[in-house]
């Protein structure tokens, strides 16, 4: 994993991890506490989007990190050994999602602790760690997904910049999801958990039947997505030659 760790961007050395590990993560949290207290007029450090900022950083690593691995592999030509010798290597799967999960709890971790030092309530993040398994596995889903749709295609980066642009509003960092627009509502529940928010403040996931119902179908599709892409890239009339 020490290979993993040393060939993704942001763990390149110690100022590029000071920056994506706490400066980015902490200068993002405080624009949208200031964001939230300029619509609302509470406090200014208000646990939950404190909280929720954090997680939404971790999501976004997270996605990040896996798409990332994905991509050097692909243009360093190891994918098509990979696709052809070992298409559903555990090793191989298993060290990039363990990879991905290591870096974002390592960033989740940093940053709630620099939380409790200043005095946000433990139960909200007690509430996150809690979550923390679920948020991150969806943030893995994702990036390998995003990488998937763009594998082989000119800019293998254009759905993790999107998707990673929107997460922010997928999990409604500033308000409730469940005070968005109609459009904006019905785009943000397409994904698992997006109800963090809601989650910080009662402790309880609403409908979380659901919310794994559609965790599972964001994994299904996954897997669907790599099997079409995966034959286009062994196919010798395609994509390998």
């Amino acid at each position: 994993m020490r290979v993993q760790l040393s060939s993704l961007s942001f763990m390149a050395n110690r100022k590029t991890q000071f920056v994506h590990f706490l400066c980015l993560p902490i200068i993002n949290m405080i624009l949208f506490l200031f964001i939230h207290r300029q619509f609302t007029g509470g406090d200014v450090l208000n646990p939950v989007v404190a909280v929720t900022s954090v997680a939404v950083a971790a999501i976004t690593i997270s996605l990040s990190s896996v798409s990332q691995l994905l991509t050097h592999d692909s243009m360093r030509g190891v994918d098509k050994i990979m696709v052809i010798n070992r298409p559903y290597s555990p090793q191989y799967w298993g060290n990039k999602i363990l990879t991905a999960m290591v870096v974002s709890w390592g960033l989740m971790a940093i940053n709630l602790g620099l939380l409790a030092i200043v005095g946000v309530d433990w139960v909200v993040i007690s509430r996150i760690v809690l979550a923390s398994p679920v948020l991150l596995v969806t943030g893995v889903l994702l990036g390998m997904l995003d990488f998937f749709l763009a594998w082989r295609e000119s800019n293998p980066y254009f759905y993790t910049n999107l998707i990673s642009a929107a997460i922010p509003i997928i999990y409604g960092v500033i308000v409730s999801v469940s005070e968005y627009p109609p459009v904006f509502k019905v785009f943000s529940q397409i994904f698992p958990f997006y109800n963090v928010r809601d989650y910080l403040q009662t402790g309880q996931w609403e409908h979380l039947a659901i919310e794994g119902i559609k965790l599972v179908v964001l994994i299904i599709v996954t897997g669907l997505v790599y099997r079409l892409k995966h034959k286009k890239v062994v196919d010798k009339k395609g994509l390998l030659f």
